[in-house]
């Protein structure tokens, strides 16, 4: 994490984008995982969710970005009038993409 006010290092950069798109490649796997017929287990996406939010967050994208990145494809994917419940994982990618960086703030001041 870079002090308010500095740039980040071209490393920095770089890995903030590689994150980000391992974190839109993990989003994408999981709502064509969750997608499938024979795919039913709701508690295993979720956790799939977080985890992928939390750890993109945690390596510097920024949380909001991290859990769009994530949650975007399974909402685009599921969300119909008949399924609102679908929204739910974007609230639980929100959650873990800011603990993940709350985390993140923490072993950097330690």
């Amino acid at each position: 994490m870079t002090p308010a006010g500095e740039r980040p290092s071209v490393g920095q950069r770089s890995r903030r984008v590689l994150s980000a798109a391992m974190a839109l490649i993990a989003g994408v796997v999981i709502a064509w995982w969750d997608t499938r017929p024979s795919w039913d287990d709701t508690g295993v996406t979720a956790g799939l969710l977080a985890t992928s939010s939390g750890l993109a967050a945690y390596a510097g994208v920024r949380p909001w970005l991290a859990a769009a990145l994530v949650a975007g494809p399974i909402l685009v994917a599921e969300l119909r009038p008949s399924a609102p419940g679908v929204l739910l994982a974007g609230a639980i990618t929100f959650v873990a993409a800011f603990a993940g960086a709350a985390l993140r703030e923490a072993v950097s001041r330690l």
